[in-house]
């Protein structure tokens, strides 16, 4: 089933950035990885300064930035997601329109990519790459559940993000759901909604051993969009 150094575990976070996680305890380290790789575990959306993260982690969320700012994408911040055993920081930007997530990670050394959107009715939408990475393997149980993913090799960021554009406009015409614009007051529980998703759909499948506490609802959207910011805004949780 593995066919691929990187793979989709049910890890009930961000999609193909926890398949390296994966891969890296089973090679590298003697964590018990299969233990590790179902169990979901909460984003800590802790807000960081970058300045206080070592120049590795700096690199990966700083190279693309100025690339995203001047196609007008709003930055949100800088957060740690996860803590031991892999500690996972993101630098988080809303499009230009405020409709999908754009998504810098880096962890273990790698810098990976993670465009997410929504339509109105719930389905998520994700686009994913890996700097110097191979193609990621996907479980088809994602695509059966209003969860779409595509994982490529990082050829060109702007193609990323053109990529995924196309993606979101197929899937609402498919759907007949209009696109979802991300608020600017609640993005974090949209941004949760999409971990939270994941491992509800894994955990009813029998590949997780634990599930979100709570209902798994999609975030209400009576605020202003975030695209009426600035693209330097840095927002606050």
């Amino acid at each position: 089933m593995i066919n691929s150094p990187f793979f989709i575990p049910a890890f009930g976070a961000l999609g193909f950035v926890f398949g390296i996680v994966v891969w890296l305890i089973m090679n590298h380290f003697s964590v018990d990885w299969l233990k590790l790789s179902r169990t979901f575990r909460p984003l800590l959306m802790l807000k960081v300064d970058i300045s206080d993260l070592n120049q590795a982690v700096q690199k990966n969320l700083e190279s693309q930035t100025p690339m995203l700012l001047n196609l007008g994408c709003h930055l949100q911040g800088d957060y740690k997601l996860k803590g031991d055993p892999f500690e996972i920081h993101s630098r988080i930007f809303l499009a230009p329109k405020a409709e999908y997530f754009v998504e810098i990670t880096s962890l273990a050394g790698k810098q990976a990519f993670e465009l997410v959107g929504y339509l109105e009715d719930g389905t998520v939408i994700t686009t994913g790459a890996v700097a110097g990475g191979e193609p990621i393997k996907t479980q088809d149980l994602l695509d059966s559940e209003n969860y779409f993913t595509d994982i490529r090799n990082l050829m060109d960021l702007t193609t990323l993000l053109q990529d995924h554009d196309a993606r979101m406009q197929a899937h609402s015409q498919v759907a007949e759901s209009p696109i979802q614009v991300i608020p600017k007051s609640n993005w974090i529980e949209f941004f949760r909604y999409q971990n939270r998703r994941f491992a509800q759909i894994h955990f009813e499948a029998g590949k997780m051993d634990n599930k979100p506490e709570g209902v798994v609802a999609f975030p209400a959207t009576c605020y202003a969009p975030a695209s009426v910011s600035s693209a330097n805004e840095m927002s606050t949780v």
